[in-house]
């Protein structure tokens, strides 16, 4: 994915949130996906992502998904 947008996103503190720019395809403060307004009508992704959702940084083989639609 190559988008350049910025997503804000409220992070809590103690009495209150703040605001946290980031980058689009960046991992929000809950481990998901940060991903632009664009993007989410597009249902694009980052590369580390497979199409259901799962982390493939680590392990090409890591959905079971996507491997059983493979056989």
């Amino acid at each position: 994915m190559q988008c350049s947008n910025s997503v804000i996103q409220f992070v809590p503190t103690r009495y209150n949130y703040k605001e946290v720019k980031m980058k689009c395809g960046d991992t929000n403060i809950h481990g998901e996906p940060l991903l632009c307004d664009q993007c989410l009508e597009k249902n694009e992704r980052p590369w580390w992502l497979c199409k259901h959702g799962r982390d493939l940084s680590e392990n090409e083989m890591a959905c079971p998904n996507c491997n059983a639609e493979n056989e």
